[in-house]
């Protein structure tokens, strides 16, 4: 499996836009913060429990959703994290529904590789039409993805009144990019 697929399934997974529905109870808010804020900080599930103190299955209850833990906890939490508290029981959808925002992931010959609800719903075709179909050149999402891929940097388009499109480089473990995640918040 070459990385830019190992990068759509780990998004198709994690990712709550991804996702048709999505349980937004307190307990899957700590879940789903916790788990990304260690993963950006390429912290195992043993790293966290160590700084904290607890064992490692605590971390895992946590991040499966299913473990109610103390405010006592919940800031130590937050502490080891480097965050307050409050993001860790802040919303799911910082950006907005699946239904609102579109999300897709690209790669450099601009075939779509991944694409949201929100993206079906944006097109008006089914998500299996969908996945390895090419962006059209007159297409806004075309452009941003060639902006990320002349320039290897995020890129921020408003190529069509009123719509912003952020597109952000995806790369492999040498550095190159090898494709783009384009969102669009309607």
């Amino acid at each position: 499996m070459n990385e830019l697929a190992q990068y759509v399934k780990q998004v198709l997974k994690d990712d709550p836009l991804f996702l048709e529905t999505i349980d937004d109870s307190i307990e899957k808010r700590v879940a789903y913060h916790v788990k990304r804020l260690r993963k950006a900080l390429k912290l195992t599930q043993a790293d966290l429990a160590e700084k904290m103190g607890v064992k490692q299955p605590f971390v895992a209850r946590i991040e499966s959703g299913k473990n109610n833990i103390s405010i006592r906890k919940l800031a130590e939490l937050a502490q080891v994290l480097g965050v307050d508290p409050m993001d860790l029981v802040r919303p799911i959808y910082t950006l907005g529904h699946p239904d609102t925002v579109v999300r897709l992931i690209v790669n450099r010959r601009f075939r779509i590789m991944a694409v949201n609800p929100g993206g079906v719903r944006y097109f008006g075709r089914p998500q299996l039409e969908l996945v390895h179909t090419l962006l059209s050149h007159e297409s806004p999402f075309r452009r941003a993805a060639e902006q990320v891929f002349q320039t290897g940097e995020p890129a921020v388009a408003t190529p069509v009144e009123g719509m912003t499109i952020e597109a952000r480089p995806i790369r492999n473990g040498r550095g190159q990019v090898i494709g783009a995640e384009l969102t669009y918040v309607r």
